[in-house]
């Protein structure tokens, strides 16, 4: 058996430990994330993504299952910003990020609203228990960073994680998430996926399950 599994196998999983989150938080929808969905269908789904050109897809997902959507990006500080289209020749714009360091006249470069999480997921009542995932190309700390009241809510987070510094030396290193959630009282549970970097075959990215210290997937200890 491999050591790591998909997100598919991954929610599998957890709904035989009988966690069923009532919210689930979307963050860097792009296209969506059609196994978080479908394994949780009942959920309220609230979904964030800056890139104009998926609000098609946010506005299918929140027909097909209750929940919301947000046009912005979410960092540790509101305000505004710009982000970054990637791959607009190709017509692929997955790899879009917040983490550019680009000059503004960059024609790439489309603005937007930057909120907090704590201020979209304070909007209104939202049920317990949460499931967090992120997908933002660099930019999941930030998530987290202006999160942490939201993430006393969370049972599970599932963070993307670059294993390199790719926009460069104010790209968050993979300790510096550990010691963070670590200190809202996460700890490692699981790692899924994970993509090869094309310069080397070295591993690139890997998506990191945090689950709470003293939460239910924790109360217990034994190998077997």
């Amino acid at each position: 058996m491999k050591p790591t599994r998909n997100f598919t196998e991954f929610f599998d999983h957890v709904k035989t430990l009988g966690f069923e989150p009532k919210t689930v938080i979307d963050v860097g929808v792009a296209t969506g994330t059609p196994a978080l969905y479908r394994a949780f269908p009942e959920a309220y789904f609230i979904l964030a993504e800056p890139i104009l050109d998926f609000e098609p897809h946010l506005k299918e997902i929140t027909t097909q299952y209750r929940g919301e959507y947000h046009l912005c990006a979410l960092m540790s500080e509101p305000g505004t910003a710009t982000v970054f289209r990637s791959g607009v020749a190709e017509g692929s714009l997955e790899g879009s990020s917040m983490m550019h360091r680009l000059p503004e006249r960059d024609q790439r470069l489309q603005p937007t609203e930057v909120k907090t999480l704590d201020d979209v997921f304070a909007q209104k009542e939202r049920e317990s228990p949460v499931l967090l995932k992120t997908d933002c190309q660099g930019g999941d700390f930030e998530v987290v960073l202006g999160g942490t009241k939201t993430l006393r809510s969370c049972e599970l987070v599932i963070m993307e994680v670059s294993l390199h510094k790719f926009w460069g030396a104010h790209h968050p290193d993979p300790l510096e998430i550990i010691a963070f959630m670590d200190e809202q009282d996460f700890v490692l549970y699981d790692f899924l996926d994970g993509i090869f970097r094309p310069l080397d075959n070295a591993l690139g990215q890997i998506d990191m399950v945090f689950v709470r210290r003293d939460g239910t997937f924790r109360e217990n200890s034994k190998w077997g």
